[in-house]
């Protein structure tokens, strides 16, 4: 791990949103073994970008697969009460409701 010039550790969590999902599991262990600290995962409701996002189904058997990661959540959703059950259990959640 690196540090900035505040002295902080620089963390590295790459985005599965171009992963190939038919393979998430093998694309995230790739990622980790090239470095990755975290994961990140955008979750998106179509309100404000196309839905090109994962929701609670994927994230759900990635977190199956790789127990030990931590998952970094970028929500943005118009109704992030939609879902608040299988959010609650996900790593780290950043909302950004519009």
């Amino acid at each position: 791990m690196t540090t900035n010039q505040h002295d902080l550790p620089a963390l590295i969590a790459p985005s599965l949103l171009s992963c190939d999902l038919a393979n998430i599991d093998r694309d995230a262990t790739e990622m980790l073994e090239m470095g990755a600290d975290w994961l990140h995962m955008d979750i998106m409701d179509g309100h404000f970008v196309p839905n090109l996002s994962f929701g609670p189904p994927v994230i759900a058997c990635l977190r199956d697969a790789q127990k030990e990661v931590r998952l970094r959540m970028i929500v943005c959703v118009k109704n992030h009460k939609l879902g608040r059950k299988e959010m609650c259990s996900w790593s780290d959640l950043d909302f950004r409701e519009f």
